[in-house]
């Protein structure tokens, strides 16, 4: 992803992954990224997550790693099916399968590769969803947003583990999801809650 960073649009491009692969909290991650200073941050960064494996993933864990800043992209051979000759997307997703490889450009079409094994005029059509309507029927108990929170809040702890882990940088963390605890950092832990006033304290702290 280019002049962005994860906090702001890991939220847009993170859900194919989530959704398709119904992936859950990450058990460990391991950030790249420069030197940060008190008063801004990092202009990229990469974060590579470990995740358990679900129904959908071929192993007993899946990698999914975010890249952000001006040239910072994935390596070609980490691409699978992609063509060396296919130009990458400015911003958007790549999923790597043991049968192709999906790209899904930012504001564009997806395209699966390769080709010729799947032609995009037999590829099945989805219907669009109106997010308004969908809220309003989840509301009346007749229908599911497509972003609940058994979707949203591991998408979310997900990302801000990585601007965590872009704080330390190099060092791997693990992260228990249950416990909300970084196992292995103390100093990392720090920045997973903050004190409350007392009386104030929430109910999970």
């Amino acid at each position: 992803m280019e002049r962005a960073n994860l906090a702001i649009l890991a939220a847009i491009f993170c859900p194919p992954v989530f959704k398709s692969l119904k992936l859950s909290s990450p058990t460990r991650l391991t950030a790249e990224a420069p030197k940060l200073f008190p008063e801004s941050w990092t202009d990229r960064a990469t974060v590579r997550y470990e995740f358990p494996g679900t129904e959908y993933t071929a192993n007993e864990t899946i990698r999914v790693t975010w890249y952000d800043g001006v040239g910072t992209k994935p390596p070609r051979e980490h691409l699978g099916d992609v063509p060396a000759d296919y130009a990458l997307p400015a911003a958007g997703s790549v999923l790597v399968g043991e049968k192709g490889s999906l790209v899904i450009p930012h504001v564009a079409m997806p395209k699966l590769f390769p080709e010729d094994k799947f032609p995009a005029d037999k590829l099945p059509v989805i219907e669009g969803v109106d997010h308004y309507t969908q809220w309003a029927d989840a509301c009346r108990g007749v229908a599911e947003t497509t972003s609940h929170f058994d979707y949203a809040g591991p998408l979310t702890e997900t990302v801000l583990l990585g601007t965590i882990g872009i704080r330390f940088a190099g060092q791997k963390l693990k992260w228990d999801a249950k416990s909300l605890t970084i196992t292995n950092n103390a100093n990392a832990q720090n920045y997973i809650t903050k004190p409350y006033r007392k009386g104030w304290e929430p109910a999970w702290v």
